[in-house]
């Protein structure tokens, strides 16, 4: 499980536009305001995907950790 520091580690490898454009991509309905509002805590992230993609915190959970795994 990728915790919040990991996110702002990988978003350091990645760069941020990438993180969030590998995100956006997935998750189309996101936006900047939300990545601004998560800032960078994968809990507060994961729960915006559920509530706008209409999936269970879970599965936002695991597929934020899939997205940072593929792309570390």
């Amino acid at each position: 499980m990728i915790q919040s520091t990991q996110i702002k580690s990988l978003h350091i490898k990645m760069g941020v536009e990438e993180a969030r454009a590998a995100l956006r991509s997935e998750f189309p309905k996101l936006d900047a305001e939300d990545f601004k509002n998560a800032a960078g805590n994968r809990d507060a992230l994961a729960k915006t995907v559920a509530e706008k993609m209409g999936i269970s915190e879970a599965d936002a959970k695991a597929k934020i950790d899939e997205i940072f795994a593929a792309n570390q």
